[in-house]
């Protein structure tokens, strides 16, 4: 087959998204595509002529966790279509990928079981492991070279060893023994019963390639009025390759840890100690250094803040689940979890389907009933709300997961959540409050033989307020006038008699001194049971619901100004106080515009108009692109600005 030549200036990279790649990968690509991938990032090289996918690169999380411990990618596949070459296309979709993620690293495999090619050379990566012969086992009937796939042809010996014929294959082997009595390992249980054999075949070259802007530091953070400490590690880049200590103590970066952390967090804000215990340039060291910087401080010692132990998770995150090896009395020194199971015995269990005493014809994994395992954490228990339904250890099912509850008031626990039928759901889970037939209310609730009710009745009563007209009593109180957070009552003024004041100030005095606010009030809104106004801002043109009694106890007559109780514009306000947004601020045309963005986060994605302050160029940019450009350390300057 004559290959037809194509050349990477007359193609462009597209971004597509992970099912495109998938399609393409299945289609052309030996290994076809791996399932267990995660946080793809998926190329496509398109001919400008004829408008046609010519090649595929899909990058992701490295798939092992001794591989996360190394790299932050992998290069998982790259796939060109049979009889095309692309000349400088890997390059191109490789510098597309690097571009826009900007990796600390990445990695791949190269087969040397065939053609081999020095593609990933000139795409700026380097050889760091050579090829090492293997072992696979492959289907009877086929070849290395003929089998398609690991999903059924062929598998790795490792796949084969770990886990087992019955899981991969979805046979119901379980243990078996050879004539002599010898138990069959899954290698053999393979070749002997599932018609497979042994293949040889040349290894993989390994590539990397390398961020030569990033370093990696291991900190400590700790406070001036605390002994308690919290131990981490961060990655800093810089596109000049130049970086000093004081970068990375004033990158801004203080942790990620959990709950405990955090909350101590807010507490020594302003106290607050960041040192660098050291600094490494590469991720695997970095990992490596946490690790062994953290140790077991995060159990064994109780003023360590961190929760979990450095390193990598089995998902990419930053906690391994902690294994260690330990005698089994069937596999001898193997790998068992925290809770001292041995990981062969659990995953060699076949599923198989059998007869259980309760459930009849079902599923079992062992020897054990997956239903009557659910049962152990499903029940079926009477609830006071749904009759007969299922049960957790967190009560009814059907309450916990319900849709039909919502806020309501209860004449026992006032303010509370309810359901569609007005039932309070505190009422029906107190354990000292029945629902029972009351001869004047009805089915109502109960502490023993007293309805609650009836007992509120001689405590609540109707009466005339001369601030809320008719209202509830309690005793000779007003409940709406208690239950205010201001402080209303008729008192004199001077100018409009006996009128309401809010915290000793007139209410009309305030309407009379600030009409601008009734001038910009849309509608009146009730909310939990009082009237709020929905204002328009004149500054930022946002509506927001506002309490009009609440202004006039805040503040005096004359310094209220609609924009300080703004919540829009507090929040721009604070939001532009930031040093990021300060340094973003001398490239707005006119800095007094700030606030008529309408800029309420550092995430905003909406393009706008800025300027240079260097050469006055105008371009347009998101606020979320020039923050992550500033955060960095990067000198910004715009496509067609020659000035940085």
């Amino acid at each position: 087959m004559q290959e037809t030549r194509v050349y990477g200036r007359n193609t462009r990279v597209n971004t597509i998204s992970a099912e495109e790649a998938k399609d393409f990968c299945i289609k052309y690509h030996r290994q076809g595509f791996p399932s267990r991938a995660t946080n793809m990032h998926c190329y496509s090289l398109t001919d400008n002529q004829n408008n046609t996918v010519l090649s595929v690169v899909v990058f992701c999380t490295p798939r092992t966790s001794k591989k996360r411990e190394q790299y932050r990618f992998e290069l998982l596949r790259m796939c060109f279509k049979p009889g095309i070459t692309v000349v400088g296309g890997a390059s191109k979709m490789i510098k597309a990928f690097i571009k826009d993620v900007n990796p600390p690293d990445f990695f791949t495999y190269q087969s040397t079981a065939g053609k081999t090619t020095d593609v990933y050379i000139k795409s700026g990566m380097s050889l760091v492991q050579r090829a090492r012969d293997k072992k696979i086992l492959v289907k009877d009937g086929l070849t290395q070279h003929t089998a398609k796939n690991n999903r059924s042809d062929w598998f790795s010996m490792e796949q084969v060893s770990r886990i087992g014929p019955d899981r991969l294959l979805g046979t119901s082997l379980g243990e078996r023994v050879d004539s002599v009595g010898n138990r069959l390992s899954n290698v053999d249980l393979f070749v002997q019963l599932c018609g497979y054999h042994i293949e040889t075949t040349p290894g993989d070259h390994v590539y990397e390639w390398r961020n030569p802007g990033f370093v990696f530091y291991t900190y400590k953070i700790t406070a001036k009025d605390s002994d308690k400490y919290y131990l981490g590690r961060k990655s800093y880049f810089s596109a000049d390759e130049q970086w000093t200590t004081k970068n990375l103590l004033e990158d801004g970066y203080y942790g990620s840890g959990g709950a405990k952390y955090k909350n101590w967090l807010k507490r020594h804000k302003d106290n607050l100690i960041k040192d660098i215990v050291e600094v490494q340039h590469t991720w695997a060291k970095s990992v490596a250094s946490e690790k062994s910087l953290i140790g077991d401080l995060y159990k064994s010692d109780p003023l360590c803040l961190n929760s979990m132990p450095g390193g990598i998770s089995l998902t990419g995150g930053t906690y391994k689940k902690e294994y260690h090896q330990e005698k089994c009395d069937v596999h001898g020194m193997s790998t068992h979890d925290h809770k001292g199971k041995c990981l062969r015995c659990f995953n060699n269990r076949p599923i198989t389907e059998a007869e259980c005493s309760v459930h009849g014809k079902t599923t079992f994994h062992g020897r054990v009933c997956y239903k009557c395992q659910s049962d152990s954490a499903y029940y079926m228990d009477h609830c006071e709300v749904h009759g007969e339904s299922i049960h957790t250890k967190n009560g009814c099912y059907k309450c916990n997961n319900a849709t039909e509850f919502m806020t309501g008031y209860c004449d026992v626990h006032g303010k509370t959540t309810v359901t569609n039928r007005g039932t309070c759901l505190s009422c029906v889970r107190s354990t000292n409050c029945t629902i029972k037939e009351c001869k004047v209310h009805g089915m109502t609730a109960h502490v023993g033989d007293t309805c609650m009710k009836c007992s509120l009745d001689k405590v609540y009563s109707s009466d005339y307020c001369e601030i809320h007209g008719n209202a509830t009593f309690r005793g000779v109180n007003c409940t709406s006038c208690t239950n205010a957070r201001e402080v209303i009552e008729n008192q004199v003024c001077d100018h409009h008699g006996v009128s309401k004041h809010v915290n000793g100030h007139c209410y009309q005095c305030f309407i009379d001194a600030n009409p601008d606010f009734h001038n910009l009030i849309q509608s009146r809104v009730v909310r939990d049971g009082k009237k709020h106004d929905m204002f328009t801002c004149p500054q930022c043109n946002g509506e927001f619901l506002y309490m009009l009694s609440n202004l006039v106890s805040r503040v005096d007559h004359s310094d209220v100004r609609i924009e300080e109780i703004c919540p829009l514009c507090s929040a721009q306000r604070k939001l532009w106080a930031k040093p990021v947004f300060k340094e973003i601020e001398n490239y707005l045309p006119d800095p007094t515009i700030k606030y008529s963005l309408g800029i309420t986060s550092s995430k905003d994605t909406k393009k706008r108009p800025f300027v240079c302050p260097k050469c006055g160029h105008h371009f347009e940019s998101s606020v979320r692109s020039l923050s992550r450009k500033f955060k960095s350390g990067k000198t910004f300057c715009p496509v067609k600005c020659f000035c940085g």
